[in-house]
């Protein structure tokens, strides 16, 4: 972490509270402004770079390269790394697949979607999914880019594909979560709820959890059908305010993040006080909030990646982001891969 003074006074508070600036593990630079989030993934890192390229390394920093793509193509959105493979959607509405490793096939990839991507590319079981702009939920071989299935779903999609022990939820935009078989798209099931779904569908085994139109956050008995409980909020939730973990629901709302049992949906506490929260993801008991401080803030940065402990309702550490940070964060067992405008990832342990 990096030093910290703090003032102390015989007459002050008997306690005092402040927050550590985490020093990053690494810097890897690719001499290109970037466009997009990272990707990680295997030990690698990726991410889409200005002028039609895409940056990738692996994440101690060696085998740097940066590709040019062909035409006027550009990166459209943070790739996905899995398999020794990053997959990314391109400006021209295609599935784009690199080999991390020169000199290996990369198979039927890439591939023409038709109609563009309305979520992001989810990869899980070997297999790749997207929702496109059609209403359409398609699955994909990651080696060798077959098209294994394809499903109407009558609706928008409320965020990307969830894949948990081998089945897929999707939330829809009609209040429906529908779930579909990983292997071969068949229907297993679903329920329909009072308002749309607004976000992914966040799975704790055979319990969904997902935020909706009426301002409420749901967790839902998806054998069932069974509402287990329902909070309210002061605003409807898109999918970047709604972050789950095993123990804990955390929501952006009233001007910071509740944080709520996920067995009972009891408020237990408030972090992160009168800011604006741009973007949240769990890792574990592990929540990730990029927050948005307003100006002159003593920090001295308008974005800030903050590291919850949702079981302990503690804030961790604090990484502050240049303005324009392109997009989010790439996250894998070990690492924390942040991307900066000039180009830069930085790595946190």
């Amino acid at each position: 972490f990096e030093d910290l003074t703090l003032e102390l006074s015989g007459r002050g508070p008997s306690e005092v509270a402040a927050v550590l600036t985490v020093t990053p593990e690494r810097v890897v630079c690719f001499d290109v402004a970037a466009q997009t989030g990272a990707g990680v993934g295997g030990g690698w890192v990726a991410l889409g770079l200005r002028g039609g390229r895409l940056g990738m390394a692996r994440s101690d920093g060696a085998a740097r390269r940066v590709i040019a793509l062909d035409g006027l193509q550009s990166v459209a959105a943070a790739p996905v790394v899995a398999s020794g493979r990053v997959f990314f959607v391109s400006n021209e509405s295609t599935i784009e697949c690199v080999p991390c490793e020169e000199g290996v096939d990369a198979g039927y990839w890439p591939v023409a979607l038709g109609d563009e991507a309305a979520t992001p590319l989810i990869a899980a079981g070997g297999r790749l999914l997207i929702v496109d702009s059609a209403e359409c939920l398609r699955c994909w071989e990651q080696e060798t880019g077959r098209e294994l299935w394809r499903v109407d779903l009558g609706a928008s999609p409320s965020g990307p594909p969830t894949v948990s022990r081998r089945a897929v939820y999707v939330g829809t935009t009609d209040g429906r979560v529908q779930v579909f078989d990983l292997a071969d798209g068949a229907k297993r099931g679903g329920v329909r709820g009072p308002a749309a779904v607004t976000t992914r569908v966040h799975v704790c085994d055979d319990h969904i959890v997902f935020g909706c139109a009426d301002g409420a956050v749901r967790r839902v008995d998806v054998v069932s059908g069974d509402v287990l409980w329902e909070r309210q909020f002061d605003a409807v939730l898109d999918d970047a305010g709604l972050a789950v973990t095993g123990e804990r629901c955390c929501v952006a709302a009233r001007g910071g993040v509740m944080v709520c049992s996920n067995s009972s949906g009891e408020v237990l506490g408030q972090l992160l006080e009168r800011v604006e929260i741009v973007a949240m993801q769990s890792r574990g008991e592990q929540v990730l909030a990029r927050v948005r401080r307003a100006a002159g803030d003593a920090v001295g940065a308008r974005d800030v990646t903050v590291s919850l402990d949702a079981a302990s309702l503690n804030v961790s550490w604090e990484y502050p982001l240049p303005a324009g940070a392109p997009g989010w964060i790439g996250v894998d067992e070990l690492t924390l891969a942040i991307p900066t405008p000039d180009g830069r990832v930085v790595f946190i342990r």
